[in-house]
């Protein structure tokens, strides 16, 4: 999602290297490069090389009025990499038999008008999926706000629904990135699992792969580890972390790279032992993606964006 204002810089990248030391130094030198470019306040990486040692490069504070260093334990609201984690529980759902690829939406909404009904009826849960949907990258009421703002609505069932009654489709079929797709995915989670979205995220999630720290709402005890967010147009000028409700899983979780990194390192061990086993379990999420456009060498599905090696 594209953001007008910045916590800082949070990744976790697979490397495969022999001269380990050399481009640890590399990155650090870029990192210092790029917040120096760019005023980043922040900047915390993962290094998970190849497939099991981690390292962690953090530069920065937690603030611009503290002295107290960013680590590998650091808050930063993650954005699209939310749609990952959606994607993981769908794939979960599915393999559990509580959804089916070729479902079309409106079975989760009666709710729904007629009319509605019959405009969603050729959008499924694949199509949502690989965003192909039709769906527009956002809608009106949850990302309403001044330029410059943070998001901060309290989108509940009620405004999804409304907007499910007036959306308007575009180019279905093809690829178009949506926030509000995902939105809808993990409302869908909901519904077909019959528990809150907060709960799903803890059971397929942050318990099975020990993220302790990956939330959608922070909690007291951890509210000292959070960076704090600036604007884009306004690098010296503190902003507020986004609060989007029902509309928060696909932008708007809290994690850091000590979490992420976990979650790598046995994402890596998973494909690993597809490779040999062609066993699908529910980490394996690159096996159904669809390419960007014609001859395009990045696909995308359940979340992520994949490449020609995947």
């Amino acid at each position: 999602m594209k953001s007008i204002y910045s916590f800082g810089l949070i990744l976790c990248l697979s490397v495969s290297i022999l001269c380990g030391q050399t481009y640890i130094e590399k990155v650090e030198a870029e990192m210092e490069r790029f917040m120096l470019a760019e005023q980043i306040p922040a900047i915390s990486i993962a290094l998970v090389i190849n497939g099991k040692e981690v390292h962690y490069l953090n530069k920065g504070q937690l603030s611009r009025t503290t002295t107290t260093q960013v680590t590998e334990h650091s808050l930063y609201q993650i954005g699209s990499l939310g749609k990952m984690f959606i994607g993981l529980i769908i794939h979960n759902l599915l393999l559990e038999g509580k959804l089916q690829l070729e479902q079309p939406i409106p079975v989760f909404f009666p709710e729904l008008s007629p009319g509605s009904k019959k405009k969603l009826a050729n959008t499924t849960i694949e199509s949502l999926l690989h965003q192909r949907s039709g769906f527009p990258r956002n809608t009106k009421a949850v990302y309403k706000r001044k330029d410059g703002e943070p998001y901060l609505y309290d989108y509940q069932v009620e405004d999804f629904i409304k907007e499910l009654e007036t959306l308007k489709l575009k180019k279905i079929g093809s690829f178009i990135y949506s926030n509000f797709g995902y939105g809808t995915l993990s409302i869908i989670a909901e519904r077909a699992a019959h528990t809150p979205f907060p709960e799903l995220l803890a059971r397929y999630l942050t318990n099975r792969y020990e993220m302790k720290n990956t939330q959608l709402t922070l909690t007291p005890s951890n509210e000292q580890f959070l960076v704090t967010p600036y604007r884009k147009d306004a690098r010296y000028t503190a902003t507020k972390p986004w609060k989007m409700g029902k509309m928060a899983p696909p932008s708007a979780v809290y994690s850091n790279t000590k979490d992420l990194a976990t979650l790598m390192v046995q994402q890596l061990a998973a494909n690993q032992a597809y490779e040999s086993s062609r066993e699908v379990t529910p980490l394996i999420l690159s096996e159904n993606t669809q390419p960007l456009s014609e001859n395009a060498a990045v696909s995308y599905g359940y979340g992520l964006f994949v490449g020609q090696n995947g």
